[in-house]
C-alpha cells in the first residue's frame, strides 16, 4: 500500500518565495524599474557600525548621536514624580482651574498657566482680593515674638551677634 502525500485544494495556494530585489512594475510602460531609494547616500559612512566604533575606540566617544541629545539635562527631582504623576497634577490643576466662575477664568483667557503667573506675582494682589481669589492677611503683630531665623540645627548666635 502507498501512501499519498495530501494535496492542497483550499483557495489559498501557496507559491514560490521571491526575495525583494528593489524593481517595481511600472504600470504604464509594464516593465521593471529601479525604486528611487530614499535613503541619503551622503550619510552612509556615518551610520556604518564599523566606523562608529573605530571613531570611538580613538576617542572615547560617540559623536554619531543627536546634538540636542548630547546637551542633556540633569537635574535634581523628586524620586516619587514620575511622567504619570507629573500629568495628573496638571490634569487636577486644570479641572481646580475649571471651577472658577466664568469670568474669572475669561479675565485669564481660559488658560491656568496665565493664572499661576498671575498669582504668584506680590503685585496682584489687591486685584487676586478684588477678583475674589485670595483674602487679606492681617499685618503682623510687633509684639508678638517672632521665631529666630537660624538655619535649623545651627545654634543661636551669642550675645546677639550675627552667626558667621
Amino acid at each position: 500500500m502507498t501512501e499519498k502525500t495530501p494535496t492542497y485544494t483550499g483557495w489559498y495556494q501557496p507559491h514560490a518565495r521571491h526575495d525583494w530585489t528593489g524593481e517595481i512594475l511600472n504600470i504604464k510602460t509594464g516593465e521593471l524599474v529601479k525604486e528611487e531609494s530614499l535613503t541619503k547616500q551622503s550619510f552612509k559612512d556615518e551610520c556604518d557600525i564599523n566606523n562608529i566604533i573605530r571613531q570611538y575606540s580613538q576617542t572615547g566617544i560617540f559623536n554619531h548621536i543627536n546634538e540636542r541629545a548630547a546637551q542633556g539635562v540633569y537635574a535634581d527631582l523628586p524620586s516619587d514624580l514620575d511622567y504619570q504623576s507629573a500629568l495628573n497634577i496638571i490634569v487636577q490643576g486644570r479641572e481646580a482651574f475649571d471651577t472658577l466662575p466664568s469670568s474669572v477664568r475669561e479675565r485669564f483667557q481660559n488658560d491656568p498657566e496665565r493664572f499661576l503667573s498671575f498669582m504668584q506675582d506680590q503685585d496682584n494682589q489687591e486685584e487676586a482680593i478684588k477678583l475674589g481669589l485670595a483674602t487679606r492677611r492681617a499685618p503682623p503683630d510687633p509684639n508678638e515674638p517672632q521665631a529666630p531665623s537660624t538655619p535649623s540645627g545651627a545654634p543661636p548666635a551669642p550675645n546677639g551677634s550675627k552667626p558667621a
